[in-house]
């Protein structure tokens, strides 16, 4: 069964982009029960002022995909052949991603983002939980300290998955209810606050876009790249402007997406590059500013930008089942 993906727009601005890793004549098979592919829905003014120059999509079942020229750190500059021993994840790997990974990421800048991605799966912690994204060597997850108020917990084992909610208190005072309609059940669940360094998260996924940014580019971003690698803790996050999505609360698919897309017009008020990334059933959109060509564009630019992202998790290609995100998604973290 082949595997692949689709960036639309309207009108005549309609095109197929096949995972680069297909188009050079493998094979990716998936299992005989399963399908997916990822279609990226844009309103027909978007496509008419951007261009999607890079995307990689991957799913349970495939292959691991890898980018990025081998022997050299797009970060740090290192060529040493001794730095590059561990496996480097595009997008952080605690959100679900298994398949993902660069070539060209050095042992030593997968360590230092290592802390910037614990900080936005900290972030996105009830999502995850609640999605039931099993941690890298545990198949259960938490969300919520044990000497809280309320712990969730999603745990997988004897064929199934459990969701169980822990809390100490009058439900009526914590704000857990469950309501019934004809239809479904709809249940309140109150989430702990978790403290995390805003900053730190911003990285997190600015770093993902910057993973997927052709070379010949690389070029415009090297304010992009400085900061990336500056930890230093405080509020520095170049007035970045992130927006979020969520497309179900269960159990989370298996699919990892991102894509680039870069500004037609240098005129125009919008951001030079967006990066648009899916992994399960989290969305995100960030602008990667570029120097001198986001001089003249507006820090929350991105949020005008306007995506759908529909993910198709299986089914037949004539009716697949999907899972829709907000044409507007939320900000986060602002």
């Amino acid at each position: 069964m082949g595997y692949n993906s689709k960036i639309c727009g309207l009108g005549e601005h309609d095109a197929e982009y096949e995972n680069p890793q297909q188009s050079q004549g493998e094979s990716r098979q998936m299992n005989s029960k399963s399908q997916s592919s990822g279609t990226c829905i844009a309103s027909g003014e978007v496509m008419d002022v951007y261009d999607v120059i890079a995307q990689y999509t991957a799913a349970v079942g495939q292959q691991p995909i890898s980018i990025g020229a081998p022997g050299r750190c797009r970060y740090c500059g290192t060529e040493n052949s001794l730095k590059f021993r561990h496996v480097a994840h595009t997008f952080p790997e605690a959100l679900g991603n298994r398949w993902l990974t660069s070539l060209d990421e050095c042992d030593d800048c997968n360590q230092k983002f290592s802390v910037c991605d614990g900080t936005l799966t900290e972030a996105f912690g009830s999502f995850l939980t609640l999605g039931g994204v099993a941690r890298k060597k545990d198949s259960s997850r938490k969300f919520g300290r044990s000497s809280g108020d309320v712990t969730v917990a999603h745990e997988r084992k004897d064929g199934g998955r459990h969701q169980s909610v822990r809390m100490k208190g009058a439900q009526e005072e914590l704000g857990f209810e469950v309501a019934r309609s004809d239809e479904f059940w709809r249940i309140r669940i109150p989430m702990p606050n978790v403290a995390f360094v805003p900053a730190r998260a911003y990285k997190a996924i600015a770093k993902m876009g910057f993973a997927l940014i052709p070379e010949r580019e690389l070029v415009h971003f090297e304010s992009e790249r400085r900061w990336l690698l500056d930890l230093s803790d405080g509020s520095q996050v170049r007035d970045h402007h992130v927006v979020a999505s969520f497309g179900s609360i269960g159990n989370a698919p298996m699919f990892v997406s991102g894509m680039l897309l870069r500004r037609r017009d240098p005129t125009l008020p919008l951001p030079y590059m967006i990066f648009v990334g899916c992994i399960g059933s989290i969305r995100l959109q960030i602008a990667i500013k570029a120097d001198v060509l986001d001089d003249h564009v507006a820090s929350d630019a991105v949020r005008s930008v306007n995506l759908q992202w529909v993910t198709a998790l299986g089914g037949s290609p004539d009716a697949p089942a999907v899972m829709r995100f907000p044409l507007r998604p939320n900000p986060l973290l602002r």
